[in-house]
Formats: C-alpha cells, sequence, structure tokens
C-alpha cells in the first residue's frame, strides 16, 4: 500500500474516532513548532535508539490482521538474565522515528498547555523512553525484568501496544519459552487485557477522562478488547500525523511532566501490569 493511501487511511481513521475537532487534524506542525520538535528529535535521537533493545538484526516485514498498510515488523530478539540465561522472543511492532515522537511531543504540550516548553518536552521525551523505548508492540513478548526487578526476565505478551494474557503463554513466566510458545505468543487468544498502552503509558481512565469510548473498560472497572481497538485506531490514526490523541490524553489526565527513575537493565519498558 502506498505511503500517499495510507496517509489517507490515517486522516480517515483520525476523523472517525476523536472527539476533539470535527476535521481532519494538519499533516504538519507550525514552522515554529516543526523547528522545536526536530531540535527535540535530534537531542534524543541516539538515546532512543540505544533504548530499542528488541530491536535486533533478525527481522522481516510481516502483515498483521488490523494492521495492513502499515510497516509492521517481526523481531526475534534475546535477552539474557543475571546469571547467563538466554532467553529469546519474537515480537511485531511499529516503531514511530525520533522525528515523529518528537513531533507528538510538541503538538501536545502546545494543544494541552496552551504553549511548547523545551524543558517540558525533554521530561516527556524522558518518559516516553522510560515506559517503552518509544516502541509499539502490535503483537508478541517484551521481556522485562520489572515484578521484582531481580535481574531475571519475565514474560509480558502485547496486542496492539497494551500489555494482555495470551492463553498458553504464562504470563511473567521466567522459563526460557519453547518454539510454540513463541509463535502463539504472537498468534495466539487473548486471555486478558491489562492496562497501560503504549507508547506513554496512557491507561483506559485517562481515556474516558479525555472524552473517548467509556466502554474500554467493562462493568467490573476492568479493561477489555475495546481497549484494544481504542488503541490500535488512536495509534494508527498518529502514524502519519504530527499528533497522538494517546499522548494528549495521558498528558490531559498527568496535568505536569514527571521525569522517570532511572530504568533498570534492560531499559523499561511499560508500566507494570495492573
Amino acid at each position: 500500500m502506498s505511503n500517499q493511501f495510507r496517509l489517507w487511511v490515517a486522516l480517515a481513521t483520525f476523523v472517525l474516532t476523536t472527539t476533539t475537532a470535527g476535521a481532519a487534524q494538519p499533516t504538519s506542525l507550525p514552522a515554529k513548532d516543526r523547528a522545536a520538535a526536530k531540535q527535540l528529535a535530534d537531542e534524543f535521537r541516539d538515546r532512543l535508539a540505544r533504548s530499542r533493545y528488541m530491536e535486533s538484526k533478525d527481522a522481516r516485514d510481516v502483515v498483521v490482521p488490523g494492521w495492513e498498510g502499515f510497516p509492521t515488523r517481526r523481531y526475534t530478539y534475546t535477552v539474557k538474565d543475571r546469571d547467563g540465561t538466554a532467553k529469546k522472543a519474537d515480537v511485531v511492532m511499529l516503531d514511530a522515528s525520533a522525528d515523529r515522537i518528537a513531533e507528538w511531543i510538541v503538538a501536545a504540550l502546545v494543544e494541552v498547555r496552551g504553549d511548547y516548553s523545551i524543558d517540558d518536552g525533554r521530561k516527556l521525551f524522558a518518559h516516553i523512553i522510560g515506559q517503552s523505548g518509544g516502541q509499539f508492540p502490535v503483537a508478541g513478548v517484551v521481556y522485562e525484568d520489572i515484578i521484582p526487578a531481580d535481574g531475571v526476565n519475565e514474560i509480558y505478551c502485547f496486542r496492539d501496544g497494551v500489555t494482555v494474557e495470551i492463553e498458553g503463554v504464562p504470563h511473567r513466566g521466567t522459563a526460557p519459552m519453547t518454539p510454540q510458545q513463541v509463535e502463539t505468543s504472537v498468534n495466539g487468544k487473548v486471555k486478558r487485557v491489562f492496562t497501560y498502552a503504549r507508547v506513554a503509558s496512557t491507561s483506559p481512565k485517562m481515556w474516558i477522562d479525555a472524552a473517548h469510548a467509556k466502554d474500554v473498560v467493562g462493568d467490573d472497572g476492568k479493561p477489555n478488547e475495546r481497549w484494544l481497538d481504542e488503541v490500535r485506531k488512536a495509534y494508527q490514526a498518529a502514524w502519519d500525523l504530527p499528533r497522538n490523541e494517546l499522548i494528549v490524553a495521558w498528558l490531559k489526565a498527568d496535568g505536569r511532566v514527571i521525569a522517570p527513575a532511572p530504568a533498570a537493565r534492560p531499559p523499561a519498558t511499560a508500566r507494570a501490569p495492573s
């Protein structure tokens, strides 16, 4: 699918799914904001690249249902525990460039705060790196050492940028996965949906509070598969645009920009599931 057609799809999706405006958003930032975004991207470009530990050289283009027309790639990567145990996983990702993330940040700050501050831009970029490495897992496993941070990497499956539990894959398991589990992590059935969405750790409550769909949680208050739908549509709409509603919603809810604590190794790539 051509870039021109994908841009049309992004614009159409944005119009249909966002309540922020009644018309399609601009496809570029004003000159002043473009310059600010370029400065921010240049400052964080190398740091972002270093944080993307799942972007291995063992990668290939793939087509994922629901993500047709987007340049999704399937990576096979390996992490090592403190004791040297090697763990291999596959993950399909759609990772935005430093330039695009910087545009999202500048646009969100201008929209929510009324103006752009380089200090806030830096803090928000650092927050995104701390939460996700700017990585957006469409499907597969993200290995993380977070609960507890004891040098042992745990299995976290993802769908559409959100942590999920997949039938046949041990959630937070610590044993190396079998080849069947690796494949199931990418193509298996979702059993449970957790809370935080890449790349800024937007929660369903933040999404609802920003005047978006309320049915992303069930009667029990827990996220459901509608949350995956909303995140997928929002991220796809943002792919070719300088505005990401997920980041806007996070910033509206947070009310401030927080510099994250130093990340453990491997870099923290998501909020702890809840």
